[in-house]
Order: structure tokens, then sequence, then C-alpha cells
């Protein structure tokens, strides 16, 4: 069997690195049961002039902008869902061991709610987020 690449269905930006892509449950669009949800794509762009710009596409071909109330390096974020409301809460792992959360709140494009340290000196390698 011969596989061939007819095109691409998206293309970052020049500016959102590669470790800035990720997947996570950010809105519920068709209202979906627990487990039954889809997850966003979501990119961050780091423009060379202005704030990191937070951009997440449903599946349903929307694409919005989103604001996760802090700044942090592509490489230290992560998305989980902290408060078990089934939507992925933007995580930001500092270099030296501190987590800072920001819940998501809900609605599309979500809201977030900076809650700001919830786990403090936990070295990146014994950390595992789920």
């Amino acid at each position: 069997m011969r596989c061939a690449i007819v095109g691409r269905v998206f293309e970052l930006p020049a500016s959102a690195e590669p470790q800035s892509v990720f997947f996570a449950q950010l809105v519920n669009v068709g209202g979906a049961e627990r487990g039954g949800e889809f997850d966003e794509f979501v990119w961050i762009e780091f423009p060379e002039t202005s704030a990191p710009k937070y951009w997440f596409w449903t599946n349903w071909a929307d694409e919005k902008v989103f604001d996760p109330k802090q700044v942090c390096k592509a490489s230290r974020i992560r998305f989980g869902d902290l408060n078990n409301d089934g939507l992925d809460d933007f995580l930001c792992l500092r270099d030296n061991g501190d987590m800072f959360a920001s819940l998501n709140r809900g609605g599309n494009p979500p809201s977030f709610e900076y809650i700001g340290l919830v786990s403090a000196d936990c070295p990146s390698t014994d950390l595992q987020i789920a």
C-alpha cells in the first residue's frame, strides 16, 4: 500500500513554536456527555513585538483566541482538569518546580480564572499530569 500526501489541513504561523501545539478539552461545543467530548487543537503564537496569543480550533472549524490570564514559556505549558468539571485548565510549570494554574470556567471561547500557585517546589521530572 502506498500513501500520498495530498495537502495540509493546517499550517502554523511562523511565530508559533513547535512545542506550543497541544490538544486540550477547552469547550464542549455539542454538549456531549462526559467522555464523549472532542479535544480542541491549541497553539500559541509568540510575536516578537507583543504578548503571546493563545488560539484554539474546535472540531467545528471555529478558530478563536482565549486568554489564560498568565504568560508561560511554551515548553512549560500543560493542560489538565484540576477541578474535575470536564474542561482542561491551563497549567504553567516554572523552572523552580512551582505550578501555577488558571481554571477553565467554560464558555466559547473559554473564560479562565487565574488561581495562582497550586503546587510548590516539585521538580518537573517528578510531576505527572493526566
